[in-house]
């Protein structure tokens, strides 16, 4: 077990404790595993009042951090967290944000609104015992639905084909 928080240390403490503490081993498998597991948490460690603001409401916003660490054109979602966390800091919300992956988080009745989407719905939703505002950000179709409708379209191709190389010219 680590004696320190992955979230209070920087990535060269975090590798040296790895190391001093005897976790690695001599096994080159093992390290690069437990290295790579490290490296996530690190990455997505939450972010706690992002614009330094003293306002007494919260928000808990639940997508992805990596724009907030990086400054990045590679893909839209960029943009959205960015515009997200500015919209709610504009409405006077300190604004905390954490990878849509977590799956708890121990101070949840602190927040008077949950945005995003992930597993930290379900999380509220079974164990917070405070009623507050949740917004759902869905950045497309919901898997179940989605893998649903690509099925479908897959057996729509293969019937065309099918009928297609059927046909007598």
């Amino acid at each position: 077990m680590l004696l320190f928080s992955i979230f209070d240390l920087d990535m060269r403490k975090i590798i040296k404790t790895v190391f001093t503490l005897g976790i690695i081993k001599n096994d080159k498998i093992f390290f690069r595993e437990k290295l790579v597991y490290l490296v996530n948490l690190w990455r997505k460690r939450p972010i706690k009042n992002y614009y330094n603001k003293n306002y007494d409401k919260k928000v808990l916003i639940s997508y992805i951090t990596q724009p907030f660490r990086k400054q990045s054109f590679s893909h839209t979602n960029y943009f959205e967290a960015k515009a997200l966390a500015k919209a709610m800091d504009d409405l006077g919300y300190l604004v905390d944000i954490i990878e849509y992956t977590t799956t708890s988080i121990s101070n949840m009745n602190n927040y008077d609104v949950i945005l995003g989407f992930g597993d930290i719905f379900k999380f509220y939703f079974e164990n917070s015992t405070k009623e507050m505002k949740t917004i759902y950000y869905g950045t497309g179709m919901h898997v179940c639905h989605q893998n649903t409708a690509t099925l479908q379209r897959l057996k729509d191709v293969y019937h065309k084909k099918r009928n297609l190389d059927n046909r007598v010219c």
